[in-house]
């Protein structure tokens, strides 16, 4: 690629109005974010003498669409919103407020349709014929992380200009404005152009690209075939507004602040096609150019007439102007921005947070907090670590001088961050300028963004006003300030449907802060943190299929699919080069042989170990509170769906205390799945050997990962799959899986071995109430089965259990599992005191599991017999349900039918205690 630079040429070399093709007008939009000279719209052509002014509104993307309209932007600051005017030969044809967009880039034509790059927002928004929003594609990230700006037509196809795919607010600038740009497509997000350093305007016709690589200078010609830059012409300013005719290229230039050759104000300069050189250069009374339009002389003319259509009214409207019209151009647009004094440095903010704010009272919100934020109650913000908050700051000028935006000392709302101690924490430095000036008396409202400091927990955010090279104002005058407390939390909401690939929202939130890129994000979803392909992620990956993992990502950024669906499908590993730990094996292989996927269960104590952490990641795992507690609610889970439960013992001293219950198991109607990983030479492994039926089948997998490695992870999955095709067939008792904790924990089985079949359990029908149970107790039990749950399922335990010798599993916990894996049924668990106390984690889990558990207790005198007590008493069921959260009723034996109906659709469980018999009598 050839380079050339280009010297500005003097007015005699080239007489810039001379190059506009006949009959047409080159109309410049300008605007001023910096506050100094104004911007407006310019129109040169071949009547002209220089650039004329037409007005003096500053104004961003300008296009004439087929239909001969041309749609203008006015620009607008951060927080105030866009308008858009449409023009035809005669004058204003339509105006458009366009709420929710603020310092709006391009727009584009598509149809009767215009898009309109929302840079601020971090959006494209199609916009129909009435103003209203059609259609948006969002960009990940947040606000302005990718400075969208310039829109275009590729093939048909728009496609939009961005400085990189960043996560945070102005990432660019953060990471030294890289050649991170891009031009990418609306409909798959992927890239058509790359390498390039804050691009504005491609324009594309017969397999050639130009470009204005704004922060290098240059003027870039691309070949689309390679995708690769063939020339560059360096130009002296920052290139931004492109017109391009046969011959000549018309390129708008703005003040660049880091190259001395730069031009001072806006100016638009044209380029020979032919020779690529600079052929003409004319200055505009402006800061900044936005964009070109090349459009016949009867549409400026309109443009001209602009709001002026009306004779009546423009008279009017110019008698009451003549005194206000001095004819005189001033310097300067904007006041001047002096130093001010302490005196004059004061002000009262008030701050809006976002939606979600909640008030604590002030005895709970940080002392730190308590003793600056006024008011009885404290306002607090959740934000998760890292993110940016936005607030709406209103500014009151209580000082006796014009708070102004304008340089060469403009005030800006700041802020400091101070943490649970009273320490400052220092973050991302962000200022907001003023959006006008402010005079003493007046007051204004100023959006306003903080990045939230990196570690969790609660902070104080004090908010007040700088003039640059100045003190704080609060530091000066201590009520000119304010304050909020942001509570910095992961909000698991944003992630939930990443649960689904076994990815934990607090996983997910560390990786939306992997790198400045949503690459970054990507690629630390796909992979462990070792670098390698997460094996479990790429298997939920198969089963649900790209499209959705797509759909989880975007709403974790919080933007359209479209815009991630090739950085997903270009950062997808295969799934050949992913590997499993022995025990994400096992979970993802449980998972697919489950009837429908998400509706096994696993459970499990609450343990840091590699089996519980496998269940944990594809949410299916619910907590127990020791090993019998395990396999009991795996047994009753099996019950409902043969082969959908596994019970997960995680250490020697699990499987030791689970093993009297496990032998006892055979023909109890049941089939978990039971999952141990013992040490090899530990006791559990030696006394199954010498057990002999430990279980109804067992598969010992403890030394599958010492052999040949292929031929070591082919058997492993082989036994996994044998071991859920066991568990599914007609049951007479559980099926033991054993595998070594080197093997749990290493990744070490292809993904491609475990395959995908599925193993579909079968169901079973209700275990019917017992017989033994008769009179009034046994005649309401009988009902409620019947009649308010017609899909109801009894369990019977403690005394009230059946069949002569005690079922192998507690009963509370079975009945739980049950639950758990039947959600549309509704379990009725008859039990005694002494069961129901036994029973008290397994109804904790059932509350935090919303689990429809109707617990019946008889003979609640038993409780006495576990020696639970409270203060030196023995509490009752319903009292000691009620310390749980969960709903309870003290009823007699003749009102149970009643009571049972009344609670036929309540949610969660609940525990009904009966009254003894004498109680009722007397």
């Amino acid at each position: 690629m050839g380079t050339e630079n280009a010297a500005a040429p003097s007015a005699a070399e080239g007489d810039l109005p001379s190059f506009v093709p006949e009959g047409q007008t080159l109309l410049v939009s300008c605007f001023d974010a910096h506050h100094t000279i104004g911007g407006g719209l310019f129109a040169i052509g071949r009547g002209t003498q220089g650039a004329e002014v037409v007005d003096r509104v500053s104004s961003s993307g300008m296009v004439l669409g087929d239909d001969g309209l041309l749609h203008r932007c006015l620009w607008s600051a951060d927080g105030s919103p866009a308008e858009l005017v449409t023009y035809d030969t005669t004058g204003v044809r339509r105006y458009h407020r366009l709420d929710n967009v603020s310092t709006p880039h391009d727009l584009l034509p598509v149809g009767r349709n215009v898009l309109v790059a929302a840079t601020m927002q971090n959006e494209v928004r199609c916009v129909g014929p009435d103003g209203e929003a059609v259609w948006s594609w969002h960009a990940p990230g947040e606000p302005d992380s990718w400075h969208v700006n310039s829109l275009a037509l590729y093939r048909g196809q728009p496609v939009v200009c961005g400085f990189g795919q960043y996560l945070r607010r102005r990432g660019w600038d953060e990471n030294g404005k890289p050649a991170s740009g891009r031009v990418v497509r609306l409909d798959t997000g992927e890239p058509v152009l790359e390498g390039l350093r804050a691009p504005h305007n491609p324009w594309y016709e017969d397999g050639t690209w130009l470009i204005c690589d704004s922060a290098a200078g240059e003027l870039v010609e691309f070949d689309d075939a390679t995708r690769r830059p063939t020339r560059a012409l360096t130009v002296p300013g920052w290139p931004r507004g492109l017109v391009v005719t046969d011959r000549y290229v018309f390129v708008g230039l703005s003040p660049h602040r880091h190259a001395a050759s730069s031009v001072a104000t806006a100016a638009v300069a044209v380029v020979d096609r032919h020779r690529w050189s600079l052929a003409g250069l004319l200055d505009l009374s402006a800061r900044e150019v936005y964009a070109l339009a090349l459009v016949p002389d009867a549409v400026a003319a309109g443009v001209r007439t602009g709001f002026g259509t009306n004779a009546t009214r423009v008279h009017e409207q110019g008698q009451r102007q003549l005194f206000d019209q001095l004819g005189v151009q001033p310097r300067r647009l904007w006041a001047i921005g002096d130093r001010l004094t302490p005196h004059e440095s004061r002000a009262r903010l008030t701050l809006t947070g976002p939606q979600g704010t909640r008030h604590e009272p002030r005895g709970t919100a940080h002392q730190a907090a308590e003793a600056l934020v006024s008011g009885a109650d404290v306002a607090v913000v959740e934000a998760e670590p890292e993110s940016l908050v936005t607030f709406t700051c209103t500014v009151r000028n209580i000082g006796s001088a014009l708070l102004t935006p304008a340089p060469p000392y403009p005030v800006r709302v700041t802020h400091r961050w101070f943490d649970a101690e009273g320490k400052e924490v220092t973050t991302q430095s962000l200022r907001s300028a003023l959006t006008r000036s402010i005079p003493p008396g007046d007051d204004e409202r100023v959006p306003m963004r903080a990045r939230v400091p990196s570690v969790p927990g609660r902070y104080r955010l004090r908010v007040t006003l700088t003039q640059d090279d100045g003190e704080p104002f609060d530091l000066q005058d201590e009520l000119s300030g304010t304050d909020v407390v942001v509570d910095a939390v992961v909000r698991e909401a944003r992630y939930v449907q990443l649960r689904a690939f076994g990815i934990a929202p607090v996983d997910a939130a560390a990786a939306r802060t992997a790198g400045p890129l949503a690459d970054d994000m990507v690629r630390a979803l796909l992979h462990r943190p070792t670098g390698e392909p997460d094996g479990l992620v790429l298997g939920r990956i198969e089963d649900l299929g790209r499209s959705a993992f797509t759909t989880a990502v975007a709403q974790a950024l919080d933007c359209t699919d479209a815009a991630l669906d090739d950085t997903v499908a270009k950062l997808l590993p295969e799934p050949s080069q992913a590997l499993l730990t022995g025990a994400e094996a096992v979970a993802l292989a449980a998972l697919r042989s489950s009837d429908a996927l998400g509706a096994g269960r696993a459970f499990a104590t609450i343990e840091d170990g590699a089996l519980a952490a496998a269940f944990a990641r594809l949410g299916t795992l619910a907590g127990a509170r020791d090993a019998q507690d395990a396999l009991a609610q795996a047994a009753g889970a099996s019950q409902a769906k043969h082969g959908a439960a596994v019970a997960v013992l995680t250490s020697d001293a699990e499987l030791l205390g689970a093993s009297v219950a496990l032998a006892a198991s055979h023909g109890s109607g049941t089939a978990p799945l039971v999952l141990a990983a013992p040490a090899s030479d530990g006791p559990a492994l030696a006394l199954l050997r010498a057990t002999p039926q430990p279980a109804r089948s067992w598969y010992d997998c403890g030394s599958a990962s010492e052999r040949d490695a292929d031929a070591s992870a082919a058997d492993f999955a082989a036994s996994v799959r044998q071991a859920l095709r066991t568990a599914a067939d007609a049951p007479s008792g559980p099926v033991l899986l054993t595998l070594s904790p080197e093997a749990a924990v290493r990744p070490w089985v292809p993904l491609s071995v475990l395959g995908q079949e599925v193993v579909e359990p079968r169901g079973s029908e209700a275990v019917p109430v017992a017989p033994a149970v008769d009179g009034p107790l046994g005649r309401a039990l009988r009902e409620a089965v019947a009649r308010p749950y017609p899909r109801g399922v009894f369990v019977a335990g403690g005394r009230h259990a059946t069949g002569g010798d005690a079922p192998p599993y507690r009963a509370v916990p079975f009945a739980l599992g049950r639950a758990l894996a039947e959600p549309e049924a509704r379990v009725l668990c008859l039990v005694d005191g002494a069961a129901f106390a036994e029973g008290l984690p397994a109804l904790a889990v059932a509350r935090r599991e919303l689990a429809r558990l109707v617990l019946v207790v008889a003979e609640a005198e038993g409780v006495a017999e576990t020696g639970v007590r409270s203060g030196g008493e023995v509490p009752s069921p319903v009292r000691m349900a009620e310390a749980l959260g969960v709903s309870a009723r003290r009823v007699s034996p003749t009102a149970l039918a009643l009571t049972l109906a009344e609670l036929a659709d309540h949610s969660g469980p609940v525990v009904i205690e009966l009254l003894p018999r004498e109680v009722c009598d007397a």
